[in-house]
């Protein structure tokens, strides 16, 4: 049995034979588009019974919630793991992309990934996997938004290698993302996002 607290590792596990749950995480914000619409969401329909390890992980981490969060500010975070080491492990299975907004031109794109690929850069440089996170705008005629994180259970290499695989999905989703002016790209481990638009507060 191994216990571990986090604050931010992603909710979309419910195929693996372990339970991980966020209250709120900076890592999966709403995608939204120009016009304010709701973009895409994403629910598993699969169901878990008493007995089986996703259940037993569920329930008891729903109870130390419960008994634990403080009622002050009323938020807390675990994570609770029975089975397969999967802290320190780059997630490659779980995947999504959302992209919209309108078609920009080619130097968009390429303003797009150098911010990108800066940004995994300064990552990398932190050397504290309590920091695994980088945003900045560039200046200019187009102005691009982004911004790189990793989850908190992975060391400086695996939070490098997690998001090259991310900047590899960016280039191999073509002319689906960019030059579309808004991306989102997820996976189990980190994410990589960018905008025309200002997306953090």
């Amino acid at each position: 049995m191994n216990m571990k607290v986090s604050s931010s590792i992603p909710s979309s596990f419910i195929d693996l034979p372990m339970m991980m749950i966020i209250i709120i995480s900076p890592l999966l914000p709403t995608a939204i588009s120009d016009d304010n619409q709701l973009r895409a969401s994403s629910c598993s329909g699969k169901q878990t019974h008493p007995g089986t390890l996703f259940y037993r992980n569920r329930k008891y981490i729903m109870t130390f919630l419960a008994k634990y969060t403080p009622l002050r500010h009323g938020f807390a975070t675990t994570s609770w793991v029975l089975g397969p080491k999967v802290f320190g492990q780059i997630d490659t299975a779980n995947k999504v992309h959302m992209c919209s907004g309108q078609t920009a031109n080619n130097k968009y794109t390429i303003k797009t990934k150098g911010l990108l690929n800066k940004l995994v850069g300064e990552v990398v440089k932190q050397r504290d996997r309590y920091s695994m996170f980088a945003s900045d705008e560039t200046s200019g005629e187009f102005v691009v938004y982004g911004m790189v994180q990793c989850t908190r259970d992975l060391d400086v290499n695996k939070c490098k290698g997690c998001l090259q695989n991310v900047m590899k999905d960016i280039s191999s989703a073509g002319a689906d993302c960019l030059p579309k002016t808004s991306g989102s790209f997820f996976s189990g481990s980190c994410v990589v996002r960018y905008d025309k638009s200002p997306f953090l507060l």
